[in-house]
């Protein structure tokens, strides 16, 4: 059987406020597996443990207890962080790059260079819809330009594992097509997709998997066939606030997944 490409076992992580404050535990033990030519879905409201979760994976933050392997290395080896692209919430540039610059300094971080390097950031400005943008300032970019560009950066160098937070954020109705059509293709190659996002609807097409996080702990986690044979009549926004008011009344008083 292959290994996954993200295994995490039992993952735990507390903050302290002040050196005199208790310890808050943001991640209870939760455990993942994340396979080849999957898109996982890693849904939960504000403040229920997703970015420390993904800042943990990226080797941002270290866990307190618990295990976290990206192809069967530890997640803070070298060779794993080459096999990830990354797409944050919300990125920050150097406004005064180009485009074509910021994935030219991207490239090189992965060792790309010459040829290879300039055909790729062809293919992908093609790819994201900024073959014509190119050669503009960053800061010149529509914030929809700006989460083309990041998508991008994210692929450049062919990623094995491929962390998507909110990549919605900002997109036209046509950016949010070609997005899905991206992560799509990105599957069909056999790359391991991690998608967070509010976006439940859009989301909802494209997810094999799932894992509702609420309070630290995965409260609800399966194949999108298991989750639907759970909640036959429900679509995964309904879903998802379902599972979250069952395990959290208090959230009884919050609208939705965006809260």
């Amino acid at each position: 059987m292959a290994q996954p490409v993200l295994l995490i076992d039992g993952l735990t992580k507390s903050f302290k406020a002040g050196p005199f404050s208790p310890a808050r535990e943001v991640l209870r033990g939760i455990d993942l597996v994340v396979e080849a030519g999957q898109v996982f879905g890693f849904f939960g409201i504000n403040g229920a443990g997703k970015s420390t979760t993904n800042k943990i994976v990226l080797g941002f933050l270290p866990q307190d207890r618990g295990n976290c392997r990206i192809l069967g290395r530890s997640n803070l080896e070298p060779a794993s962080r080459q096999r990830i692209g990354y797409l944050p919430e919300n990125p920050s540039y150097y406004e005064f790059l180009t485009g074509e610059e910021l994935l030219l300094f991207a490239a090189d971080l992965f060792g790309l260079a010459g040829e290879k390097s300039r055909t790729r950031i062809r293919y992908l400005l093609e790819r994201v819809g900024l073959a014509n943008d190119g050669s503009r300032r960053i800061g010149q970019y529509s914030k929809g330009m700006r989460q083309r560009i990041g998508l991008a950066q994210a692929l450049i160098n062919e990623p094995t594992f491929l962390m998507l937070d909110e990549p919605m954020e900002g997109l036209d109705p046509l950016g949010r097509q070609m997005l899905k059509e991206l992560i799509l293709e990105e599957r069909s190659r056999g790359t391991a997709v991690f998608l967070c996002s509010h976006q439940l609807l859009d989301a909802e097409g494209l997810c094999d998997t799932i894992a509702i996080l609420h309070d630290g702990r995965v409260t609800l986690a399966g194949t999108m066939a298991q989750v639907r044979a759970l909640h036959p009549d429900l679509d995964l926004e309904q879903i998802f606030i379902r599972t979250v008011r069952t395990s959290d009344p208090a959230a009884n008083a919050r609208p939705g997944p965006s809260s």
